[in-house]
């Protein structure tokens, strides 16, 4: 493990970042295409994430990250630190020194599952007896985006892309950032809807008992708001037909964009019977039954 703190650059616009730590003696600015597995790099809010990383340490006891670039999901995932090092914040180069000075050990993990949200690790500092186990609780994938931490320390286990790798992930979810348009759309659609027929109603009921001994011709606001409450029946029927909109129209999109794709299915645990309908051969032990490729219990049998 290096120990080493890295600050790095701003991968949005490529610019040197102010930062209240940047004095500090022990600091390294670098470019994120130079971090390697190991490192210990430290980011600032609104910083893309350029590896994947354990979340060591960061200014407030919970870290909040908007995952977007990854999963399409225009929702905040929480994050929670280890804090190996009991330091002061408040002085960030004493801090940084500390940091220098006994973060020294070293770590086993499991490769990140992205998909499933599972990782599974352990840090063990030379000074620390028992050390410290690493769920997904403490990751940061790459692409994240540091939100409402002034600052976070991490430790490298997975070493990202090129320095251009944000930009491109950005550009490509654009059909993930449409996926989101279009679910805050029918949320914002459904809201204004109810909101709308809820205060027609209202404003009805109390025009009412006003005019109910008058029988003065209403004008045609009146008769506007009546026809409206009359008309939003209809509104459960108007939702559902945008969302049968919205729906065929991310399926074109989806089939536009991997229909020319030929894509081959590697099915490597045909742990059922259906699943050997997907495959065009199979791989058998001597005895006629298909094994798992990292296990050796049975998991079909040969008929």
């Amino acid at each position: 493990m290096k120990n080493e703190l890295i600050y790095l650059f701003s991968l949005k616009n490529q610019i040197k970042i102010k930062a209240d730590f940047t004095n500090a003696p022990t600091l390294k600015e670098i470019p994120g295409i130079k971090i390697e597995i190991g490192d210990i790099i430290i980011l600032k809010k609104k910083d893309y994430c350029p590896a994947d990383i354990v979340l060591l340490d960061c200014k407030d006891d919970w870290c909040f990250l908007d995952t977007i670039e990854i999963d399409g999901v225009s929702q905040y995932s929480i994050k929670k630190p280890l804090a190996p090092i009991n330091a002061n914040k408040k002085d960030m180069k004493s801090f940084i020194s500390t940091y220098k000075e006994y973060f020294t050990g070293k770590i086993e993990y499991t490769k990140p599952q992205r998909s499933e949200k599972q990782f599974q690790g352990y840090l063990k500092l030379q000074n620390d007896p028992k050390g410290q186990n690493i769920e997904f609780s403490n990751l940061i994938l790459r692409g994240s985006q540091i939100k409402y931490s002034d600052w976070v320390i991490g430790l490298v286990i997975t070493k990202g892309k090129e320095i251009t790798n944000v930009s491109q992930l950005q550009n490509s979810s654009s059909d993930r950032k449409f996926k989101n348009f279009l679910n805050r759309f029918m949320q914002m659609s459904i809201v204004w809807i109810v909101f709308g027929i809820l205060t027609t109603s209202v404003w009805k009921t109390l025009h009412e008992q006003s005019q109910i001994f008058n029988n003065i011709q209403p004008s045609w606001i009146i008769q506007l708001i009546y026809a409206i409450q009359v008309y939003s029946t209809q509104a459960p029927i108007i939702v559902y037909s945008m969302i049968d909109i919205c729906t065929i129209l991310q399926k074109f999109i989806v089939e536009r964009k991997y229909g020319k794709q030929q894509t081959q299915i590697v099915i490597n645990n045909p742990d059922a019977v259906s699943n050997l309908c997907h495959i065009d051969y199979a791989v058998f032990s001597q005895t006629g039954t298909i094994t798992q490729k990292d296990q050796e219990e049975i998991v079909g049998i040969n008929l």
